[in-house]
Formats: structure tokens, sequence, C-alpha cells
């Protein structure tokens, strides 16, 4: 399991040192601060996020072929609605890629 939090790199490149640390890693819970703008949310499309901190991540989390990411310490503006929609539609393109949750439990054996 590899928890990666307050990272800072250029927009659009691999992190390194994460692909490093979470090469084959069962789990990555990544943050995503600021991850939803009001202009993307206008957009409903994970797709349109190029830039983010936390797509770079996701990208990165591919590359080190990672079985499952958590996206967690998003953006509280948005309510449980938007959340699910976001939810859906990051699944429907990364299957491997969910939105923690208040009282989520994952199970690391």
């Amino acid at each position: 399991m590899v928890y990666a939090t307050n990272r800072s790199l250029s927009s659009g490149n691999l992190d390194n040192n994460l692909l490093h640390l979470a090469r084959q890693a069962d789990l990555l819970i990544l943050d995503a601060p600021f991850a939803i703008s009001a202009d993307e949310a206008e957009k409903y499309d994970p797709r349109l996020w190029q830039d983010q901190l936390w797509q770079v991540g996701m990208k990165t989390a591919q590359e080190a072929g990672v079985k499952r990411v958590v996206i967690s310490r998003y953006n509280p503006d948005h309510d449980d609605n938007f959340l699910d929609l976001v939810q859906a539609q990051v699944q429907s393109i990364l299957p491997n890629h969910i939105l923690a949750h208040e009282g989520m439990i994952l199970p690391v054996f």
C-alpha cells in the first residue's frame, strides 16, 4: 500500500518517485485537492482534466501497474450527487479507480 499526499510535480509529467514507490502496488491512495474546478464541473468529463495533480498521479499509477487507486481529499464544495457522477465517469474510464468516502474501509491483505 502506498499513501501519496501533498505531492508537487510539473503538470503533465509522470511522478518518477511515485512511479518507483508504487510499482505493482496493491493499493495507492492519492489526494486530489482542487481536483475539479467550477469550469471542469460544468463539463462532467474527467477525460478533460489533463493538468490536475491527481490526474498525473493516476497516469503514474497506470504506468506503475497499480492494482487499485483510491482518490481522497477532493474539493469539499461538491455535494454527494456530483461526486457520485464523477465516480461513475472515472470508473467508466479507469475501473480500478474510486473516490474515497466517509466511513470507507479498504481490506489490505
